[in-house]
């Protein structure tokens, strides 16, 4: 192959690449708008820290009987 075919699917290659990572962003961009509370992910609401979730303790361990 010539030196100037590989530069041209090269050249080419990478503008595909560019072309789907725009689309992807573009995709990101659109999904976090359209997000109603604006929120980026994460905890569905926020809890305060050393409180449990669920309400009772979490199994002993074998070695605590």
């Amino acid at each position: 192959m010539s030196n100037d075919y590989i530069q041209y699917q090269t050249a080419k290659y990478q503008r595909d690449a560019l072309i789907r990572a725009a689309e992807q962003h573009r995709l990101v961009r659109l999904a976090a708008e359209s997000d109603s509370d604006g929120r980026k992910g994460g905890a569905a609401r926020p809890h305060p820290r050393g409180v449990r979730r669920f309400g009772r303790s979490p199994r002993p361990s074998a070695g605590a009987c």
